[in-house]
């Protein structure tokens, strides 16, 4: 519904910011998740990653998605052929 998708999107919103805040924001999951070593967290973040990108869209809002969807899979795309290195 309505009120749902708005919720989810301003959560997602973080992906589709500049690419230093996004970089701020994964550094912090790593710290979350850093009880796992990368051979563990980098399969599963890999997954995650692929999980957005291969949404038709990531963004069900019309504001976010015009706000913020470019950007996101942008971010995310980079971040994955960085986690692939």
């Amino acid at each position: 519904d309505t009120d749902t998708n708005c919720f989810t999107d301003a959560d997602l919103s973080v992906l589709g910011q500049d690419w230093l805040t996004y970089k701020s924001y994964i550094e912090a999951i790593r710290r979350e998740y850093a009880i796992y070593r990368d051979v563990i967290y980098k399969p599963g973040r890999k997954k995650v990653i692929e999980h957005f990108l291969w949404m038709e869209e990531i963004f069900k809002t019309e504001p976010f998605f015009a706000k913020y969807e470019q950007q996101a899979r942008i971010n995310l795309a980079r971040e994955l052929e960085e986690l692939r290195q």
